[in-house]
């Protein structure tokens, strides 16, 4: 059985810094950041999870950075480039799952990074938070499942900031304007 690590040492300290980077994506409206900063996030996940020795986490995290910032330079008129990237990544998500495969428990991460890839490499504006929304709700399902206190009050707080932003946006989009 592994021990936890302390509330504040390096490895939490870079997961509060990937969540940090993770939260503030509802808060950026340029399309660009959102992009830069997922991949940011990725990596940090993925360096969070290596240090907590997590391997198949890490691994679907750098996969994620990797896939998130290929599709994000690949030009939106490219489609054919753009879908066959988006495939070959599918294809390695699901072959780190299988070769990692423990149970039920491993399809959920890769729905997760299946969805944040799709989001980042395919939409824009309020869908990839819709998308990352979902997401979101694969992630809160994993930490619950697998223990982690933190991943789960972390990933309900993502969650509850998305649906708070696309609620927001819904409802300013919807607000008619008044006579005087």
């Amino acid at each position: 059985m592994t021990t936890s690590p302390a509330l504040f040492s390096i490895v939490q300290c870079i997961g509060y810094i990937a969540l940090t980077c993770s939260l503030s994506l509802c808060l950026i409206s340029s399309d660009k950041i959102v992009q830069g900063l997922s991949v940011l996030a990725s990596l940090l996940w993925a360096i969070h999870y290596a240090m907590l020795g997590v391997p198949v986490a890490a691994m679907q995290s750098l996969l994620l950075c990797l896939s998130m910032g290929t599709l994000a330079k690949i030009p939106a008129d490219n489609c054919v480039l753009k879908r066959f990237a988006f495939v070959y990544f599918i294809a390695q998500f699901l072959l780190v799952t299988a070769w990692n495969w423990t149970g039920f428990l491993c399809v959920l991460p890769t729905a997760a990074v299946i969805c944040t890839t799709y989001a980042i490499g395919f939409t824009q504006g309020r869908q990839i938070k819709k998308i990352l929304a979902i997401s979101d709700l694969f992630w809160i399902a994993i930490a619950f499942l697998s223990g982690s206190i933190g991943g789960l009050i972390g990933g309900i707080f993502a969650l509850v900031l998305k649906l708070y932003y696309l609620y927001s946006q819904t409802r300013e989009s919807v607000v008619e304007p008044t006579v005087i």
